[in-house]
């Protein structure tokens, strides 16, 4: 399964874009 990959790849979008 590559949810895991998506689900990092999403939070750390999340992040950066909340972090910025």
């Amino acid at each position: 399964m590559i949810h895991t990959h998506t689900l990092s790849l999403s939070f750390m979008l999340f992040s950066f874009f909340f972090g910025a």
